[in-house]
C-alpha cells in the first residue's frame, strides 16, 4: 500500500481543501497530505520512531506505515466524517497533533530512504521551497503545521546524474 501512495507532486495536484474537516475535531487531529518519499520492498513497512521515519522489515498484517509510540485512535465520528468529505482513497489522511504547540510547524526532509521531521517556530521559518502537507487550526491564521522539502536525491557521476530511487523531485 505504501508504494501505491502518490509522490509529493502527484498528491499536491489531487489536493482537496481540508478547512471544513479541520473544524470538526480542532486541536487533536489534523489533515495530512499522504505521499511517499521512496519505494518499499514487499516485506518492508515505513516505521516512525520519534522524529525518524524509515523502512524496516515488519510482520505481516501491520499497516504500511505506523509509529512505535502509541497514539490515540481517532474517534469513529471523525473517521466517518472524514471519509464522507474526502473519500477513502484520496490524497488526505489524519494525523494526531499530540505535542504540537501553537506557532510550531513540522518540517520533513528526506535523506536517502529516511524521513526526518523537526519542529520549528513557524514565525522564524520561511516555508519557501517547502510543500504544505499538514493542517490544523491553532487559533491563528497559520493553519500550516507540516511541510516537506522537495529535492531530487541524485548522485553525480562522470557520466551524469544517477537517481538514487527516491520519489521526491523538484
Amino acid at each position: 500500500m505504501y508504494n501505491a501512495q502518490p509522490s509529493l507532486d502527484e498528491a499536491e495536484a489531487r489536493f482537496v481543501d481540508p478547512y471544513p474537516l479541520l473544524l470538526l475535531f480542532a486541536r487533536q487531529y489534523g489533515v495530512y497530505l499522504l505521499h511517499a518519499h521512496c519505494n518499499l520492498a514487499e516485506e518492508e513497512k515505513m516505521v516512525a520512531s520519534g522524529n525518524i521515519n524509515q523502512p524496516e522489515l515488519a510482520p505481516n498484517g501491520s499497516p504500511f506505515e505506523y509509529r512505535r509510540e502509541p497514539v490515540p485512535t481517532p474517534p469513529i465520528e471523525l473517521v466517518t466524517a472524514f471519509a464522507d468529505i474526502v473519500g477513502m482513497n484520496g490524497p488526505l489522511g489524519l494525523f494526531y497533533a499530540g505535542d504540537l504547540k501553537d506557532g510550531e510547524v513540522i518540517l520533513e526532509r528526506t535523506e536517502g530512504r529516511v524521513n526526518i521531521t523537526t519542529s520549528v517556530s513557524a514565525e522564524n521559518q520561511p516555508l519557501e521551497g517547502f510543500v504544505e502537507t499538514g493542517w490544523l487550526p491553532d487559533g491563528t491564521d497559520n493553519f500550516v503545521k507540516m511541510a516537506c522539502v522537495i529535492s531530487c536525491d541524485a548522485l553525480t557521476t562522470r557520466s551524469g546524474n544517477y537517481h538514487k530511487g527516491t520519489r521526491s523531485h523538484s
